[in-house]
């Protein structure tokens, strides 16, 4: 449960940091944002089962945990996207 929370906060932290971002959006941006926004829910949502006192059931703990690496890889998919396309701008600017 530790992990996973930690895991939901940075991705909300890194969402906010890049929304905080000087550079101007764009909808060269929008593949990495929806997959962190939409990997975050999956984090959220595994968090949550896994809080769920039924989640000691070995089922219901496993289909947590793979609702969590589900989140984890779309997250880490929009991280990269989106520092791929902030990279690109600088070096272009």
């Amino acid at each position: 449960v530790a992990v996973v929370g930690l895991r939901v906060a940075f991705s909300l932290s890194f969402l906010s940091a890049w929304g905080a971002n000087p550079m101007p959006w764009g909808l060269r941006d929008l593949p990495g944002y929806v997959a962190i926004v939409v990997g975050l829910v999956f984090e959220l949502v595994a968090l949550a089962l896994l809080l769920a006192p039924e989640s000691l059931e070995i089922g219901r703990y496993r289909r947590a945990i793979r609702i969590f690496l589900v989140g984890l890889v779309l997250v880490a998919f929009g991280v990269v996207a989106a520092l791929a396309v902030d990279f690109h701008a600088a070096a272009n600017a």
